[in-house]
């Protein structure tokens, strides 16, 4: 089995690749996007976010730590980037140990 996400903003253009999909392989539309290769995804008027918090607390309940409290961040919290966006990020000494 392999896995295809199709994505745009011109229904009509992605219709057509599926369609064109379906005449040479089989295939099932799964509908909207909610998860893909351990992402998951959800929707708003803002945007679209992309979340892997299930795959982190499986990894916290693998290794033990699901108690354990955050020491060091890489990059400031809650940093929201848009495309637009042409500052760099500043580099951080928090790993510098």
């Amino acid at each position: 089995m392999d896995d295809i996400l199709l994505t745009g903003n011109d229904l009509t253009e992605i219709q057509r690749v599926k369609n064109c999909l379906l005449q040479q392989f089989r295939i099932k539309d799964l509908g909207d996007l909610k998860k893909f290769l351990g992402i998951e995804f959800s929707r708003c008027k803002a945007g679209i976010y992309m979340s892997q918090r299930k795959y982190a607390l499986d990894i916290l309940q693998d290794t033990g730590l699901t108690g354990a409290r955050p020491d060091k961040f890489p990059m400031e919290q809650y940093l929201k980037l848009t495309p637009d966006d042409e500052k760099l990020l500043k580099n951080s000494d928090l790993w510098d140990d």
